[in-house]
């Protein structure tokens, strides 16, 4: 860290500040859609959880258009800075000008191919990824084993990231749809959905982390620092175990203690003011 300035005008730590944001954002909306669709079909103050549902639609819908904005910007820098990386995400092997978007694709790393590699979009992924059809797509294969990221967690990361995504997204502009109507009570299904689709940022935003985590390796500084090298020498395998299992363990308490009073408390809903306790101007 030589030049602080240069840290803080980073455009590609702005922009994964940007994506973590609207993905909180997306947790927010979904967890408050979610809880007042689980009142809404059991009929619980109607009018209030109406107006809670569909000012979280709208807020889902904003945070969906940042996430899908900074998402795509992410793809054209990591294509840039990353370039094994986006090759792991779609299991491309070969340098390829004017590469395909497969939609339907097995691959087989201990072959360096792919078992299956079809339904695609002829130059989607050049023109996706550096915004010009003609533009080539470094493989795999042009970078040393020893310096590519494992495929298969960040190909799967990847496609279950999109695939929450577009579920998100879907389920999204139906709610502001259903909301707009002001009788969000009416369509039972729907209501239903949303109960069920209170995890999905959730599991968006870890499926995103394993892509940019996993498919940084075997750098934890880009081409600078092997994570190999980065590893303390100071401290023993027991220590590091010790800590991890203390951390599982406190955090996981902490999980089950945050999600027990989250349950509990939606499952209240909006609490009126017992007519004998004194307000704070009498008291």
């Amino acid at each position: 860290m030589i030049d602080f300035g240069a840290l803080i005008s980073n455009v590609y730590g702005w922009l994964k500040f940007f994506h973590t944001v609207s993905s909180g954002y997306l947790v927010a909306a979904f967890f408050v859609m979610g809880i007042s669709a689980w009142h809404l079909i059991r009929k619980n103050e109607i009018e209030f959880f109406n107006r809670s549902f569909r000012t979280s639609a709208f807020f889902s819908l904003f945070g969906l258009a940042l996430m899908l904005t900074s998402g795509a910007w992410s793809a054209e820098l990591v294509a840039q800075y990353q370039p094994a990386k986006l090759a792991a995400m779609e299991s491309q092997w070969e340098n390829v000008t004017g590469a395909s978007y497969n939609l339907w694709v097995i691959p087989d790393p201990s072959r360096e191919r792919n078992s299956v590699e079809t339904m695609g979009g002829p130059k989607l992924l050049s023109l996706l990824a550096y915004h010009d059809a003609s533009a080539e797509v470094k493989g795999l294969k042009s970078f040393p084993k020893e310096n590519r990221p494992p495929v298969w967690p960040v190909f799967i990361g990847y496609r279950f990231m999109l695939a929450f995504g577009m579920a998100m997204a879907l389920l999204s502009l139906i709610s502001v749809f259903i909301a707009s109507k002001g009788t969000a009570e009416k369509y039972g299904l729907v209501l239903r959905l949303l109960v069920f689709a209170i995890p999905l940022p959730y599991l968006a935003a870890q499926a995103g982390w394993i892509v940019a985590e996993v498919g940084r390796q075997p750098w934890i500084v880009y081409n600078v620092l092997r994570t190999s090298d980065a590893a303390s020498r100071s401290i023993s395998s027991a220590q590091v175990i010790g800590s991890l299992v203390g951390f599982t363990l406190l955090y996981g308490f902490l999980g089950f203690v945050d999600i027990f009073l989250l349950t509990s408390n939606a499952r209240k809903g909006p609490q009126s003011l017992n007519p004998a306790t004194p307000s704070l101007k009498e008291a």
